[in-house]
This record gives structure tokens, sequence and C-alpha cells, in this order.
């Protein structure tokens, strides 16, 4: 609820650089403030993040910050990451045109899914938990039945590399986004292109539904600016301006009253929906600057 953008954890991470982070399902802004110990009655050791590095290693974190496990198996450099909505795997996606499942108690190498020609970049799971899909930089995605392991659709459209994917909380589109400047909406009732939206004048860098009850959603790009889309109409109802560099990615909190943009101008930035809700009608959705966080040089170090 404090405008206040706050500092609260630094984590030492990787000795290369950090390539993709994500929260687990189950942690929440009180955990981050909490020490080593418990946390509202369940203990330290439980699993709050993970990061992914280019050395090709991912590691698992707890709420202060202790390494938990490290899940090795990729063979060239890391992307980014995601946490399955069971809290109980997740994925990683690497240049080595895998992307990969593990178990996020043992840190064992559940699968590794092969099928893509380039470099795997993003991996996004449905809200059940029953399909993931991946994108890299041959340009198009794919849908998967975590089932049966299987290839179950491919995401055709994109001219250039596709950096980001995110599923829809109704289960069946699909937003992607990608270097040849458009953002995708897909639909899997009908295994296709349902719009595809000229987004921004450079790359896109991230795109993220509203967890919650998805009435929009955020594209970032190398243009310094990240709009806001509504999901109904896919038009564009609010552009978020502040950055000084390329926007790098974007994220919204549950709830949809808060969205956090990462720039190369070394600042983190939370906006804040006016008015909050996550209903994406006629009146818009509209976001002002509510907290900055400026990195300086000595902490990125």
């Amino acid at each position: 609820t404090d405008d206040a953008c706050k500092r609260v954890l630094t984590v030492k991470a990787h000795e290369d650089r950090c390539t993709g982070a994500d929260f687990h399902p189950t942690a929440c802004a009180a955990m981050l403030g909490a020490t080593e110990g418990t946390v509202d009655g369940g203990p330290s050791e439980a699993v709050a993040m993970g990061t992914a590095c280019a050395d090709g290693v991912a590691h698992l974190w707890s709420v202060g910050g202790k390494h938990l496990r490290s899940l090795k198996g990729h063979a060239d450099r890391l992307a980014r990451m995601a946490f399955h909505p069971s809290g109980e795997l997740v994925a990683t996606a690497g240049f080595d045109h895998t992307w990969r499942l593990w178990s996020v108690e043992t840190g064992d190498e559940l699968l590794c899914q092969e099928g893509h020609s380039r470099a795997v970049y993003d991996v996004s799971f449905h809200p059940d938990g029953s399909l993931a899909a991946s994108v890299g930089l041959e340009a198009h995605g794919r849908v998967w039945d975590l089932r049966v392991g299987k290839c179950i659709t491919t995401l055709v459209g994109h001219v250039k590399q596709c950096l980001s994917v995110d599923f829809s909380p109704n289960g069946y589109q699909i937003v992607t986004g990608s270097d040849d400047h458009t953002a995708r909406v897909w639909d899997l009732r009908k295994r296709g292109c349902v719009y595809t939206i000229p987004a921004h004048s450079r790359l896109i860098s991230a795109v993220r539904y509203e967890p919650t009850a998805g009435g929009y959603f955020v594209t970032s790009s190398y243009d310094h600016a990240v709009k806001v889309w509504s999901a109904r109409d896919f038009s564009c109802i609010n552009t978020l301006r502040g950055h000084d560099a390329k926007v790098m990615c974007a994220d919204v909190a549950p709830g949809g009253a808060t969205c956090c943009t990462v720039s190369y101008d070394r600042t983190l930035k939370l906006w804040r929906q006016q008015g909050g809700g996550t209903r994406a009608g006629a009146g818009g959705v509209k976001f002002e600057e509510g907290g900055v966080l400026e990195v300086k040089e000595e902490e990125q170090e």
C-alpha cells in the first residue's frame, strides 16, 4: 500500500549475468521482508524464488535469500524461467534448443523437452498446469501437453525472434511478443492467431496478462515504453512512459492494481492503477507512476 519502492533483499545469485527470475506461487510481498526462521508459521527452507543464469544453471532460494538447490542439465546459457501453478515444478528455457522441467522439492530434472530448432527464450504455463507454451529465436512458439510430453499446436506467424509468451487466465488465449514489433493473440480453440497488434516501434521484450481476471495485458519494449491492451478488443488503453532506456521486462501483480517495469536506465518502477480493479472496459485501465527504485553502479557489481 505504500508508494515507496524499497529494496528488502539482495541475493548474490550468480557469478555470470542473471537471465531470468520468478517468484514461487506461494511467495508474497510480506514474505520478502521476513528473516530466516519461520514465515507465517512455515519454515524458511521453503522455496520462495528462482533465478536463471548465463552459465546454464538455475538456482532456488528461500525467502531470506538462502540457497536451497541448483538445477543443472542445460548444455548452454539459460534465458527465462517460470514456476508451475502447483508450485511443485519449475521450467527453464535454454539456448541448447530445449526447455526443461524440474522438481522444486528435489531439484531433479523430470523432462527435457526438445522440438525447437533454435534457442528457447521463454516458457509459460496454462492456469491449470496441464499445458505449457514456449517461444524462442526461431520466430514461432509451441504449445505442449505436459500429460504426454508432446507438442499439440505450433504458433506460426511472427517473422522475427519471439522473446515472451503468456497464458490468459481464461485458459484458451495466449499472447506472444516478438522482435518484429508485434504482439499476437492466439486462440487454442481455433488453433491460430486471432489478432496481431503493431504494438511498438522496436523489439517487444515482455508480454504479461493481468493474472487474476485477465481483463488486460501489458507489453514492454526497447522503444522505452510499456503499453496496456484490452483483452476484449485489443485496443491500447494506456501507455506508460517514464523510462529513459529500453524496458527489459514488465509484470502485473495479482488483482491488477500494480504493474512493475525494469529498464536499462537502472530503475525499477511501480505503476499504480487509478481507482483499482482489473476490468478493461470503455473507461480503460489507467496507471500512474507509484514508486521508483534506482540501482546504483556499485550495486550491480
